[in-house]
């Protein structure tokens, strides 16, 4: 007689699975509404793809989602018909078998005097060691920006069952504590760039936030070893700061690796945090090249149409192709706020490629990319919905 609201946002949650080169699919399996383990009804997580090792040499590739800032349906009371939230930070992480096309909590292993990293969102992360481990730095903890961090923490797995522990990676010089930055995986190192730190006005009072364009790099073998390690200040972002950045790690035709980021916005000077006026925020939609052995940036210019200037979109790399999914093109919470839309950026060809629109606009997604059957797919969950979300 009466629909219960948690039935009614069941179907918006789902993970969306869209195979290279953009045809759509999803595993409605996977939603709240019939999974024993559900992933949180949230926006600004990470997705990865992790391998994790079991009996008899056997390895078993999951989706591992970590963080984000949502809805803890647990936490939620129904009354008069309607769903009481409740916002929360979440940790994590949990796993996503495509085989089985099941969610999963594994049991955590404590490694150290603390048993996993506190709930956050706007942190970032990148595998490394072939996929066997989850390196996860920054984040914040709170709404605005005086929560932001800079703790490294490390999540390695195995199965079945499945099983996983966390190691904090002691630090001897961190970069600044942030959120909205990108991190990356090459072959050798951790790399970490810009984003937005904290900003303490002279009254004491937490303002806006600072925008930063530092890149910072660490050994990905100093990640394994007992000792602090330590980080190398890089060359800076040349172009005009920003954060909701979003990339990946591409490799050019000649085999080197490059750090890819695109687009990300910034508050215009003389404006108030989420201004609606139409000129308070700059938003990009360049593209940029970061090359950790030349330690130098290059912007590239691509041929034909590309995506509009946009912030917070998701980004992942499928058969070679940078591929972005959703994001933000003002602050005015109106239906037009957020985009659905899925480009793919070929670095052999130096051009943007439009598939066919995602099943629904949102910012801040979660996406990765994996291997199902002999396909690449685009796996895509959560993120927001303008207006309200």
């Amino acid at each position: 007689r009466h629909k219960s609201p948690l039935s009614q946002v069941a179907s918006q949650h789902r993970l969306v699975v869209i195979m290279a080169p953009g045809v759509l699919r999803c595993f409605a399996a996977a939603t709240m509404a019939t999974c024993a383990v559900r992933a949180p009804c949230q926006k600004s997580g990470n997705l990865h793809v992790m391998k994790l090792d079991g009996p008899g040499n056997e390895t078993t590739e999951v989706i591992a989602l970590f963080g984000g800032k949502g809805v803890d349906w647990k936490e939620t009371r129904r009354r008069k018909h309607k769903v009481k939230k409740k916002v929360a930070f979440f940790s994590g992480p949990l796993l996503y078998n495509v085989g089985d096309n099941e969610w999963a909590r594994p049991d955590l292993v404590q490694e150290g005097t603390e048993l996993a990293p506190q709930g956050r969102w706007k942190s970032e992360s990148a595998t490394f060691n072939d996929a066997h481990e989850l390196a996860v730095f920054g984040g914040c903890t709170t709404t605005e920006t005086e929560g932001v961090l800079n703790d490294l923490w490390v999540f390695s797995g195995g199965c079945c069952p499945t099983v996983g522990g966390w190691r904090k990676i002691s630090q001897s010089n961190p970069p600044t504590p942030r959120r909205g930055h990108l991190v990356a995986a090459t072959d050798t190192h951790l790399i970490v760039i810009g984003g937005k730190t904290s900003e303490v006005m002279p009254d004491g009072s937490h303002g806006p936030g600072e925008c930063i364009t530092d890149v910072w790099a660490t050994p990905l073998d100093g990640l394994s070893g007992p000792d602090p390690i330590t980080w190398t200040q890089r060359a800076s972002f040349p172009a005009p700061c920003r954060w909701g950045s979003t990339g990946d790690v591409m490799v050019r035709p000649d085999g080197s690796q490059v750090v890819a980021l695109f687009g990300g916005r910034h508050l215009t000077p003389g404006f108030v945090l989420h201004s609606t006026a139409g000129n308070a925020y700059q938003y990009f939609g360049d593209l940029w090249f970061y090359d950790p052995v030349a330690d130098t940036w290059t912007q590239a210019h691509p041929e034909g149409t590309v995506p509009v200037n946009q912030d917070h979109q998701g980004a992942t790399v499928a058969n070679g192709e940078l591929y972005i999914f959703g994001g933000r093109i003002q602050e005015e919470q109106t239906e037009t706020a957020d985009l659905g839309e899925l480009w793919s950026y070929s670095i052999a060809t130096n051009s943007w490629t439009r598939h066919a629109d995602g099943p629904c606009p949102r910012f801040m997604p979660s996406m990765t990319s994996a291997q199902v059957g002999n396909e690449e797919a685009v796996f895509i969950i959560g993120g927001g919905h303008l207006p309200g979300a």
